[in-house]
């Protein structure tokens, strides 16, 4: 089900100085634009940039300044950053030259401390962590020259970026357990309130940068950290703190992942999956948090183990000892110099997920499976694997994502204030006329399929349709009415209607007045549809089809409805003379004061 190197891109490897070539090679991963930076001896023979997508590749020079520590590309690709002094950064323009090398500058940091990490917050800003501040930069690139913006004071042993919502989180406290997360947006620092994280190692051990990952997940920012037992560093489970949309409110543990396992560990949140692999036992586990929500500790889902995708070619090495992992679905070997992504497989979730219920809402939530749930979904229903309760389970996921769907699409106003910014959750949405075309009209059609069970799932549907507030397309109601009548489940019908179940509508009424043969109760539920639709005219149509010429000259009355006599006398001509007699009658009478047309 996990697939590594349908995507690659090849890089060279790194190489120390050696006495036959004298050249350096040295590869820097740049987590905010998931480029796999190369750097030839310092710069002088050029400095490479790659990313998974096709031809997309930027290639520089630079003077040799010395070995860098890290390179970065600011967002639009033209600026990046090496670091080749501790305290301070060059600056350099990729598309610009002095002749043969791109035009750099340095930027030192305010304070001349040594830089713990560095970050493009925008692309004419860039952030410092040292370890007591936190220092914003504007660069003015065409005078070359840097500006303090703001400053904070914080003492950080070590920091995480997480670039979408510009949110930098620094490990402060004598064992880096206590998280200060700060927001760098709109040229200022926005601080958070700080939270303490449990890991569980003895009280002379720090908490690490590589046991914590910031992320998204289901719309909401996450800090994960990895909690390890006093006892033997067993590591036991996955601690996953969730950041308030209230500022003021400091994060708090929401879920507890149990691992079970010890020894060195890799994640990856793809598709709102969380993937942790373990190089020991070469598996991965799979955890969905939206499952069950509302459950504090989770067990993995699915545990495989990684398959090398049949385009890749040679295949990759699988968990070697050396990989290295970044969000959301990047793995590098640097031995090999090959970078890869690891895709998540649904098509063979069946493979994994035996259970037919807890395998389509595990579908509902990944992005772009629409054909596949609606194909596992009709699946189930012809092969009865689901429960009633579980189909209304099911229908309720589904139309609360197309709910939620609609109101994704609407893009205000960007907030000058500060604020989290997760990564939208892209909600599944599957419209009415998609399920009556690949659900309900199949159901319908298949000859072995109880038409009983049928209207039942129908009204699993409309149920829900209610529950959410969705309106109901008119051509769903025809096809409800139609498997109630073809289950003979008049009863049900006449309940729905009669309680307004199903919406009126001039068609749902003819719809009735069609099926008064097989419940005679349904003729009058329709004239009622009709009245209350204030459609006079199609009620004594109505009536006058049926040969009711009476009651339709009654509720002419009763209506003080101007009568067209030709109608009335044409019905009249199909009835016992008694009637005719009446029916003329009563036209010359209501003719002497005016009330008929003739037309």
């Amino acid at each position: 089900m996990l697939e590594l190197g349908e995507t690659s891109v090849a890089f060279e490897p790194e190489t120390l100085q050696n006495g036959q070539s004298g050249n350096v090679t040295q590869n820097f991963f740049d987590d905010v634009n998931l480029k796999i930076c190369t750097v030839r001896n310092n710069g002088s023979l050029g400095i490479t940039a790659k990313s998974l997508a096709v031809n997309d590749v930027i290639s520089a020079r630079t003077k040799d300044r010395g070995p860098p520590g890290l390179m970065k590309l600011s967002p639009n690709g033209k600026l990046a950053i090496l670091q080749r002094q501790v305290n301070s950064v060059d600056i350099v323009l990729l598309e610009k030259t002095d002749g043969a090398t791109a035009i750099e500058f340095n930027v030192p940091t305010k304070s001349r401390d040594m830089i713990l990490s560095v970050d493009w917050i925008s692309n004419n800003q860039i952030l410092f962590v040292t370890k007591q501040s936190l220092e914003l930069f504007g660069l003015n690139e065409d005078k070359r020259t840097a500006k303090v913006l703001r400053t904070s004071n914080v003492s950080a042993s070590w920091s995480i970026y997480y670039a979408k919502s510009s949110l930098v989180v620094v490990a402060t406290g004598s064992n880096c357990t206590t998280l200060q997360p700060f927001l760098a947006q709109h040229g200022q620092f926005t601080r958070l309130k700080n939270f303490d994280v449990e890991f569980g190692t003895p009280s002379n051990e720090n908490l690490l940068e590589k046991d914590v990952t910031v992320t998204s997940l289901y719309g909401k920012i996450c800090v994960m950290v990895l909690r390890y037992s006093v006892r033997g560093a067993t590591t036991t489970d996955l601690l996953i703190y969730e950041l308030p949309a209230d500022l003021n409110t400091a994060a708090k543990m929401k879920y507890s992942l149990t691992l079970g396992c010890s020894g060195g560990f890799g994640i990856h949140v793809i598709d709102n999956l969380i993937v942790v692999h373990h190089q020991g036992i070469a598996k991965s586990m799979i955890f969905d948090v939206a499952l069950s929500p509302n459950r504090p500790t989770h067990s993995p889902l699915i545990t495989v183990s990684i398959r090398p995708s049949p385009v890749c070619q040679p295949p990759p090495a699988l968990y070697v000892p050396l990989w290295s992992m970044f969000q959301p679905d990047i793995v590098v070997d640097p031995v090999a110099g090959m970078m890869y992504q690891l895709t998540i497989c649904c098509n063979r979730a069946h493979e994994e997920i035996h259970e037919k219920a807890m395998l389509i809402e595990f579908l509902i939530h990944r992005t772009g499976q629409k054909q596949l749930v609606l194909d596992t979904l009709l699946t189930s229903l012809k092969a009865k694997e689901l429960r009633l309760r579980q189909i209304r389970k099911l229908f309720d996921l589904i139309v609360e994502k197309f709910s939620l769907s609609a109101g994704v699409h609407s893009n205000g106003p960007e907030s000058s204030k500060p604020q989290l910014q997760p990564i939208p959750v892209q909600h599944l949405r599957i419209e009415q006329r998609e399920m009556q075309s690949s659900i309900f009209i199949p159901l319908m059609e298949d000859p072995s399929t109880d038409s009983k069970f049928v209207a039942d799932v129908m009204l699993q549907y409309l149920r829900s349709l209610h529950r959410w507030s969705v309106p109901v397309e008119a051509y769903f109601l025809e096809l409800v009415v139609e498997a109630l009548a073809q289950s003979g489940e008049m009863a049900k019908l006449h309940q729905l209607v009669t309680y307004r179940v199903i919406s009126d509508s001039k068609p749902l009424a003819f719809l009735l007045l069609s099926y008064e043969a097989r419940c005679p109760s349904l003729f009058q539920s329709g004239v009622d549809i009709l009245a209350r639709q204030k459609a006079c005219d199609e009620i004594v149509e109505v009536l006058l089809e049926r040969g009711h010429v009476i009651d339709a000259m009654r509720y002419l009355d009763t209506q003080q409805i101007e009568a067209n006599s030709l109608k009335l006398l044409d019905a009249a001509k199909q009835q016992d003379r008694i009637v005719q007699y009446a029916v003329l009658t009563h036209i010359i009478n209501r003719k002497s004061k005016g009330e008929f047309i003739l037309v």
